[in-house]
């Protein structure tokens, strides 16, 4: 199988907000700094398929458990069982609780995307002869397994970013469903998608403004300077305010 397939394949496997991604691999990768540059070899660029399309923060409580402000304290990273995709679990501890109720004072966030080891992305998959065809096939048969231990395959759906410790955001959160499988979280960890991914996202920058909800990602805009707009901290809270009040009337 060749990259293009690779990338096919991530591409079609990239419905996180629609539920589609419930296998989880018990092998889970560690990644607590971003991997320099050039030992991530391997791109995959997906559109997710959502479920909730929004127009109004109306439409973001409506569908919304708990909306909060909260810090990204953990991370861990971690491919899907079957296909290898990686996805992010962080760890969010709950600044302020600006909408229904989340319980505790932190959250587990899900996210697809990431990054993992081509090693460990190879034997994501379910049966040998898989294993042997992403073994064999471009960018991956002129590597030794040695290197495939310490090289990366990066998959990058749309308003993904590779988290840091410490990174803000205000996140609009609907449950993550049971899953049948070995996870990075335990059964009392209060578990959370974004909803509608990036739609349900609104990121914290530098200068303490927030991004609204936009399809931009680490590949599209990997410095964060592509023109966006912003809204205050305060002007934030005061449309979550207005817009629960309509939605309770």
């Amino acid at each position: 199988m060749n990259l293009k397939n690779i990338i096919k394949a991530f591409c079609i496997c990239s419905l996180l907000s629609a539920g589609c991604s419930e296998k989880t691999a018990s092998q889970e990768t560690e990644t607590p700094h971003t991997p320099a540059a050039e030992d991530i070899v391997i791109f995959g660029e997906g559109n997710a398929d959502h479920k909730y399309h929004f127009e109004s923060m109306e439409d973001r409580l409506e569908v919304s458990e708990a909306v909060i402000y909260g810090e990204v304290t953990d991370f861990t990273i971690f491919p899907a069982e079957g296909n290898g995709v990686a996805q992010t679990l962080e760890t969010v501890h709950i600044i302020e609780t600006l909408y229904g109720e989340a319980g505790g004072t932190e959250i587990k966030l899900l996210k697809m995307g990431g990054y993992v080891t081509l090693a460990d992305y190879i034997n994501a998959h379910k049966t040998e002869e898989e294993r042997q065809a992403y073994r064999e096939s471009e960018g991956f048969a002129e590597l030794s397994d040695e290197e495939l231990k310490t090289k990366y395959i990066s998959f990058i759906p749309e308003g993904y970013y590779y988290p840091e410790i410490g990174d803000k955001g205000v996140y609009c959160l609907i449950p993550v469903p049971e899953i049948d499988a070995d996870v990075p979280w335990s059964e009392t960890d209060h578990v959370y998608w974004a909803a509608g991914s990036w739609q349900g996202t609104y990121r914290e920058t530098d200068d303490g403004v927030f991004v609204r909800p936009n399809n931009s990602s680490i590949l599209t805009d990997p410095d964060g300077t592509y023109p966006v707009k912003t809204v205050t901290y305060d002007e934030l809270k005061e449309e979550i305010q207005k817009a629960a009040e309509n939605i309770s009337d």
